[in-house]
């Protein structure tokens, strides 16, 4: 699904009128960078019956670079992810 699907269905899912498809488009964009920058200040987003957005640390590692097979040092660092709530999994197990 692309960002204007999700505007449409959010749209469908309020009802008709209740905002225009700008206005809807301004929610759905803040909603995306408040998640994003508590991801970057390190902090989760828990959001009940959906899901825990978080940044996870990992360490420094070796590994070897696939052209020269010198081995090489990736570092420490975060990555960003997305653990769902127990309902949302019961939701896609089941199908609906």
């Amino acid at each position: 699904m692309q960002k204007n699907e999700l505007l449409k269905r959010v749209q469908e899912k309020m009802g008709d009128g209740a905002l225009p498809m700008t206005k809807t488009g301004d929610v759905v964009a803040a909603t995306f960078e408040v998640i994003a920058d508590a991801i970057v200040a390190k902090d989760s987003v828990t959001i009940h019956g959906f899901g825990t957005f978080v940044a996870k640390e990992h360490g420094e590692r070796a590994a070897r670079n696939p052209q020269t097979k010198e081995p090489i040092t990736v570092p420490a660092g975060f990555s960003p992810k997305f653990k769902p709530s127990t309902t949302l999994k019961n939701r896609v197990n089941a199908g609906e």
